[in-house]
């Protein structure tokens, strides 16, 4: 697959993904939300409950949940560390972490089936420090429910949440 190949592919899946989160959102959180862009840094620029958000996707690559959120810490800092040094934390941005199984014909562990491992050792997760106003985890597998194509980690049982006012 050539470099410009794997970049389509990699968009493609970052549409669906962004689909997923645009469709279940509202269900999950009560807020509303609409896609109203395409960018790089971040991924999308999201109006929710009318408050202009940058969403930013990454794939997480872990079967386990001490992994999953290890990842997901990690990435946050360094995703927040490089926004914070371009100046771009000017508004609200998600950073939604969906999982990224190894195949998609590779039957693994869904994100549903340690959803309560991970309610229990987020709370102790540290994301407030990165910058984001909120940090999301979502699974888009089959794997969950033929009625629910997404598992988005939210409301109560949020990752973390930024306390800071961006009105």
């Amino acid at each position: 697959m050539s470099g410009y190949d794997a970049l389509l592919a990699r968009r493609e899946v970052e549409d669906s993904v962004a689909d997923v989160f645009e469709a279940e959102f509202l269900v999950v959180t009560g807020r509303s939300v609409e896609i109203v862009g395409r960018g790089e840094s971040p991924d999308y620029e999201v109006l929710i409950d009318d408050v202009k958000t940058g969403l930013e996707l990454t794939a997480i690559h872990a079967c386990d949940a001490e992994t999953i959120l290890a990842e997901m810490r990690s990435l946050a800092g360094k995703k927040g560390a490089s926004y914070r040094r371009r100046g771009l934390f000017i508004r609200p941005i998600i950073l939604l972490g969906h999982l990224d199984w190894p195949a998609p014909d590779v039957e693994g562990a869904a994100l549903f089936d340690f959803h309560n491992e991970l309610a229990d050792i987020a709370a102790s997760a540290e994301f407030d420090c990165c910058g984001f106003s909120e940090v999301w985890l979502m699974d888009a597998s089959d794997s969950i429910s033929a009625s629910v194509s997404a598992y988005p980690i939210g409301v109560s049982h949020r990752i973390a949440s930024s306390d800071r006012d961006h009105t």
